[in-house]
Formats: C-alpha cells, sequence, structure tokens
C-alpha cells in the first residue's frame, strides 16, 4: 500500500522464494515518511537479527510515529502519516500471512506432476563438504549441508538454500554447531531437520527466512533422517 506494488514480484513459486532470497525489495517512494521507510527496511532484511522479532514491536514503533506527527498543524501531512502506517502494518501481516500460499508447490510442466533428473548442474562450489541434498517440491531451490571440516561427529555443519544459478543462503548461521538432515515440507514452504542445539532433537524453520522451532526432542544424529518430515508434529 505504501509503494503501490509488491516487494518482491516474480511468476513462478521457486523464482520468488529466489527473490526473497537474494534481491533488495522495490523501492520506496520518495515521499514516504523516514520513520515508515527505516520499518519497511527493517521488516525486510535479509539478516533475521535486523527484523523486528514480535508484532508488538512493530505496533510500538508504528505508534511512536503516529504520536510524534499528530501534533503538526498540517491535517492531510497527518492523515498521510497514518495512512503510510496503516499500510506499512498490513504489508507485513500480508507478507506472514501469504508466504505459505505463495510458495505452494505446483506440477513441474510436462512431467504430468513428477519430478525428472536430468542435465545435472552443479550447485555448490565452496571448500569442504556439502552433502544430503534435498530438491524442493517445485524443483528449483535446493537444500543441504555444509562443513568446512567435514567430521560429522563434529564441527560446524549449516543448512544452506540455493538454486543453480543463485548465491547460496546460510539459514542456520544462528547455531555454531550440527544443522543436519533438511528435508522440505510438502508445499515447499518449510524445512525440517536434525539439529544438536539445544540438547538436539528434529526442528521447522521456514524455508526463506525465520527462526527455527524445536517440534520433537532427543533424536540422534546417526539415526536415517534424510527423507524425513514429521507433518504430524508440525500441526
Amino acid at each position: 500500500m505504501v509503494t503501490g506494488r509488491l516487494p518482491f514480484d516474480s511468476t513462478t513459486p521457486s523464482d520468488l522464494v529466489a527473490a526473497i532470497l537474494r534481491d533488495p525489495p522495490a523501492p520506496l517512494l520518495p515521499s514516504t515518511p523516514p520513520a515508515i521507510a527505516l520499518l519497511i527496511r527493517r521488516c525486510l532484511s535479509k539478516v533475521p537479527s535486523e527484523r523486528p522479532r514480535r508484532t508488538s514491536e512493530i505496533a510500538l514503533a508504528l505508534d511512536v510515529v503516529s504520536a510524534e506527527t499528530s501534533s503538526k498543524p498540517p491535517a492531510a501531512t497527518s492523515r498521510r502519516v497514518r495512512m503510510a502506517s496503516v499500510g506499512a502494518a498490513v504489508v507485513v501481516v500480508a507478507l506472514v500471512v501469504a508466504a505459505p500460499w505463495l510458495m505452494r508447490s505446483r506440477p513441474v510442466p510436462g512431467t504430468g506432476g513428477s519430478l525428472r533428473l536430468q542435465d545435472a548442474v552443479q550447485v555448490t562450489t565452496a571448500v569442504g563438504v556439502e552433502d544430503f541434498p534435498a530438491l524442493s517440491p517445485d524443483g528449483r531451490p535446493v537444500a543441504y549441508v555444509a562443513s568446512v571440516s567435514g567430521s560429522p561427529a563434529g564441527g560446524d555443519w549449516n543448512i544452506w538454500v540455493t538454486q543453480p544459478g543463485g548465491a547460496p543462503v546460510n539459514r542456520t548461521s544462528d547455531h555454531a554447531g550440527r544443522d543436519l538432515f533438511p528435508s522440505w515440507s510438502p508445499d515447499g514452504a518449510q524445512i525440517a531437520f536434525w539439529s544438536d542445539r539445544d540438547g538436539s532433537g528434529c526442528y521447522v524453520m521456514p524455508a526463506v527466512g525465520g527462526s527455527a522451532r524445536r517440534v520433537a526432542a532427543d533424536f540422534s544424529w546417526q539415526e536415517d533422517l534424510g527423507d524425513l518430515w514429521i507433518a504430524n508434529l508440525v500441526r
């Protein structure tokens, strides 16, 4: 509502995921109040620590902007600021609510709804070990684990998401330990994985950004979790 267009636009769910992970959002109008512009940039930041952690933080920021501008004499200016504040809140809520729908998997054209692997393309070139690749339901983004040391019994293993021709994104950089065995949800919106964080267990995180939450405890990394999707626990 502030810009008159979506922050990220694409014709397919996989391209949309790539744009969210890689591209800057659409620029704001020059007339956007600085405080509102800063809040929107924070909400759309690629770095999780820069984003508001709770909706209450967003509400507080909007209240502060409203309080600072309500005393200004020109009524039209105050109305524009209030409309921009409401628009920013709507944009944030819409992104959160619409993300699973936007990322819903679709049948791959020409395959009758099933995936066919052909013409292999290398997607990682990092120094170290990359393992346990998991292809998303729509056949574009790939989740995998990488480690510099390559020792499964220790070291820092992280889950990365990339697609052919795109830059890989570390989705578990917040944990200096083992995050292994990524597995996509059927709709491509989330990734399940095993981690030794907080006493170890199975975790689920949004595919495009956001914190992980534990859904099952006391799983061992030796267990075969390479193709696991714990839908019953996610509910």
